[in-house]
């Protein structure tokens, strides 16, 4: 969680976007997990995305630049998330 991010918390809950999100696909959501909520994410401005197949162990990134999402090139079975310089390897 970020410092802007810590006025999120609340008694009752968080609320808020994240400022990442990593989504684990499943065969069913695929296009409901890359075009629908990668819409949502990016108009709440959810910083980083990261969309992970685990059958292909496919990586696809996306970072927010001015409002809109940039894709980060795809990757087999590690992501770097850009946000904490963080090397994630499966």
């Amino acid at each position: 969680m970020s410092n802007k991010q810590i006025s999120f918390v609340k008694r009752k809950g968080v609320y808020g976007a994240p400022a990442l999100v990593i989504e684990i696909l499943s065969e069913r959501n695929q296009g409901y997990d890359l075009k629908d909520k990668k819409s949502v994410y990016e108009q709440c401005s959810v910083k980083e995305y990261w969309v992970i197949d685990p059958d292909t162990k496919q990586c696809r990134g996306f970072v927010l630049n001015n409002a809109v999402y940039e894709a980060i090139p795809e990757s087999t079975g590690s992501f770097n998330i850009r946000m904490f310089d963080l090397l994630i390897s499966f």
